[in-house]
């Protein structure tokens, strides 16, 4: 074959490759993942305690809407003006020197984001609760 076939090969095997979704954009906690989505009961299961919680804040939006109907059961109507409220907390896995401070934020205590913060620090506690008890 010539160069132009393995290039044109090799691209399309790049991009089949990039279009599959990956577990490594999930939170770990050493044989466990967490993925978004997950309950806050589920994330304390595979992973225990975290390090610390902050950001834990109650907040109420309201709207103008006319017939629409919210599928949450903390929604509530006054004649055509709809207001929710939503709990948010970001629970904070250190996972050692050699890795970072990992923040996991919940909104309604399910889980629906993961962000880095700092460099971890120390002996990492990103280990799921089955290591912890073997």
């Amino acid at each position: 074959m010539n160069k132009p076939i393995y290039f044109l090969i090799f691209s399309v095997l790049c991009l089949a490759m990039l279009s599959i979704p990956s577990v490594s954009l999930a939170f770990r906690c050493g044989e466990e993942i967490v993925t978004r989505g997950e309950s806050t009961a589920a994330v304390l299961y595979k992973c225990g305690e975290p390090e610390y919680v902050t950001g834990k804040k109650k907040e109420t939006k309201g709207t103008f809407a006319s017939g629409t109907e919210y599928k949450r059961s903390n929604t509530y109507t006054t004649g055509g003006y709809q207001q929710e409220e939503t709990t948010t907390e970001i629970w904070h896995y250190n996972c050692g020197e050699n890795d970072f401070v990992y923040a996991l934020t919940f909104e309604d205590n399910v889980f629906v984001k993961e962000e880095t913060t700092m460099r971890g620090y120390g002996k990492s506690k990103c280990i799921s609760v089955k290591e912890r008890t073997r």
